[in-house]
Parts: structure tokens; C-alpha cells; sequence
């Protein structure tokens, strides 16, 4: 299996309402997926999301496709900074090794 983490950095909080829009619209995907769990965290300018895969095929069909897809075309208007970290684990690591893991390898 694969987890994946990923950190946002939004560009201003006046782009807080573009940004949830696209939220609501992945989340809806994302319950759609192949995704086995998933949790996300954020507050005001920083937003996380830790999701766990059952192979990289699954992973890579959702982020290349709907409301996620849709989102990565619009992300330089919305965020100054993305990182992901994606790495092979059968369970979904805690937030704090989550953002020390996305720190060190991006």
C-alpha cells in the first residue's frame, strides 16, 4: 500500500473560499476512490492531507482525474507552496510524523 502526504500553503487567506470550494469537490471524490483511509488538518493559511492507497495505479487514477485534477490546473492561484511525500506503509502515519516525513523529503 502507499501513503501519501500533502501540504498547502495558500497564497492569502482571501483565497480560503476558492480553496474550500475545490475541497468539498475532492473530498466527494475521494469517498468515491479506491482510497482505504484518509484524514486531513488545517488552519487558516496551512492545510494537510494524509491518504492511504492500496497500489500506486489507485493513487495516481485519482489525482489525475475529477475534481482533483480540476484543483491541480487552478493550484498556482490558490497556493504558494505544495509538497507531497508518497512512500509505501500499510497503515496511516500520525501528524506529527507526517509533517516531519513531508519535511524531510521535500
Amino acid at each position: 500500500m502507499y501513503v501519501t502526504v500533502t501540504y498547502l500553503r495558500l497564497k492569502s487567506p482571501l483565497k480560503l473560499f476558492a480553496f474550500l470550494k475545490h475541497v468539498y469537490h475532492i473530498m466527494a471524490q475521494l469517498r468515491e476512490s479506491d482510497a482505504k483511509k484518509y484524514t486531513t488538518k488545517g488552519k487558516f493559511m496551512n492545510h494537510y492531507t494524509v491518504s492511504l492507497w492500496p497500489n500506486e495505479k489507485s493513487l495516481k487514477k485519482f489525482a489525475r482525474s475529477g475534481a482533483h485534477q480540476k484543483a491541480m490546473k487552478d493550484i498556482s492561484n490558490i497556493a504558494s507552496e505544495v509538497k507531497v511525500y508518497t512512500y509505501k506503509s500499510d497503515t496511516l502515519p500520525s501528524w506529527t510524523k507526517a509533517k516531519r516525513l513531508l519535511n524531510d523529503n521535500t
